[in-house]
This record gives structure tokens, sequence and C-alpha cells, in this order.
């Protein structure tokens, strides 16, 4: 499958709204941000090098404290449906995050 990507740049600090689709790819190429969906609680917390596949289509919010780029890669042609949906064993998407208001993963903890 081929897949188109887009590449971004925040500044210090700085935030980004974008429209993704269930499958995106968010990938980190420098820093640390951190992506709030909206309809959701708790924020997803990326660093460099780390790659978040989105579960849903939503809107995004995409913030960073300090200087940070990111790619998102879209597919080009979507995957192609049955039309059968199968409910055995469904779980819903597990999304890596922590409480709002912590550091997250991009601040050292004093240990």
């Amino acid at each position: 499958m081929q897949h188109s990507q887009q590449h971004f740049h925040l500044d210090t600090p700085q935030t980004l709204a974008l429209q993704l689709a269930a499958g995106d790819m968010v990938h980190v190429t420098q820093g640390c941000i951190w992506l709030t969906l909206e309809g959701h609680s708790r924020d997803v917390w990326l660093k460099v090098h780390d790659t978040w596949s989105l579960p849903l289509r939503a809107k995004v919010w995409i913030s960073s404290d300090a200087l940070a780029a990111f790619t998102v890669q879209q597919p080009v042609q979507p995957p192609k449906s049955t039309g059968v949906v199968k409910r055995e064993g469904l779980r819903p998407p597990v999304i890596p995050s922590w409480p709002i208001g912590s550091a997250g993963p991009c601040v050292p903890q004093n240990g």
C-alpha cells in the first residue's frame, strides 16, 4: 500500500489542530509532542523516534513545549472493507497515556 506523508515543525510553544483518519500514523523526528484527541480525557505522549497509529477518525491537537518535528503518514488507498463486522474478541484500542498535567515521558523524573 502506498502512503502520503506530510512534515510538520512546531516552534516553542505551539499547538496545531489536525483532522486525522483512523490508521494515520504520527512519527516524531525531533523533540517531544503530545496529542489530545477530541472527546478523550487523556493525552498521548511521543518522543523522538516514537510512532503512533490513530485508532479512529478524530480532530487531534498536537502540542510541544520546545522545538519539535513530526510526520503524519496517511494511506493513499483505504483498506478494502468486506462489509462484515466481527464482534468476537473486539477490544477498544490501547492508547498509551499519562494523567493530564503530568510531565509524561518527555521530562526526566527526579529519582
